[in-house]
């Protein structure tokens, strides 16, 4: 693992307790990549993976929408797998703790991987998808959400006009996405934006790290309390900020 990536798991491990109580949009995005993956044909018993599990969110969706089956959740924190446990009481569910990015699976092969907002964190999405992918089951698929490049446009515009650098990470366009599939099936993408308000620039950096999405891009030196007051008067009071979802589905064949 490399440093970076160890400091995004420091930042989720740390949230782990806490994420639940900001993570609206993370739920509302959960729910829809659950009904995405249910909609999908499978076997009646399938095998599951799913990736990047955080406190369980999308693993109790896909638990209740799916009878029998057996079931691989993952999380490279081991903070929050620990919760996604505890918040889990169904027999059917094993839990290891895995960077998804490098799944260390074996020959196990799954006729369904899902995943929501965690592959943004990938250091390389071509990469990481093909590996994932050759643990599929011919027809099995791949159902997820990432974060794209519009997400949080309001916040990077306000240090922007000030000639600031924003410190967030570089998310991908749905183009990119798009060609990031690997070769062994067909993929598609659906984007949606979600709105959401913030009461100040201070309540919305708070957020962040209440879920642990807070971890800067690489190399970025956090803003001095001046230059944080000017991007806040930017803002300004109640401001609106944008989530760009991507939804990604892929088919082997």
């Amino acid at each position: 693992m490399n440093a970076h990536k160890d400091r995004i798991v420091q930042a989720f491990s740390k949230s782990a307790q806490t994420y639940d109580l900001a993570a609206q949009v993370q739920a509302d995005v959960a729910s829809e990549v659950a009904a995405n993956a249910l909609r999908c044909a499978l076997p009646v018993n399938p095998d599951v993976l799913e990736i990047g599990c955080g406190t369980g969110g999308l693993t109790r969706r896909i638990l209740d929408g799916i009878s029998g089956g057996r079931f691989l959740i993952s999380d490279i924190s081991a903070q929050m797998l620990a919760c996604c446990q505890g918040n889990t009481s169904d027999s059917r569910a094993s839990f290891v703790r895995m960077d998804g990015e490098h799944p260390d699976l074996g020959t196990q092969s799954f006729d369904l991987i899902v995943s929501s907002l965690a592959i943004q964190w990938f250091s390389d999405l071509n990469a990481g998808l093909e590996r994932l992918s050759q643990h599929l089951k011919p027809g099995g698929h791949i159902v997820f959400s990432t974060l794209g490049e519009h997400t949080f446009k309001e916040w990077r515009a306000a240090h922007a006009d000030l000639e600031l650098l924003d410190g967030m990470p570089a998310f991908l366009s749905s183009a990119a996405i798009t060609l990031a599939w690997p070769k062994s099936g067909r993929g598609e993408v659906r984007e949606k934006r979600i709105q959401r308000g913030y009461a100040d620039a201070r309540t919305f950096a708070r957020t962040l790290k209440t879920i642990g999405a807070n971890t800067p891009a690489m190399g970025h030196r956090p803003l001095s309390p001046k230059n944080f007051r000017r991007v806040s008067d930017q803002l300004g009071q109640n401001f609106t900020n944008t989530y760009h979802v991507v939804f990604g589905q892929f088919t082997k064949v």
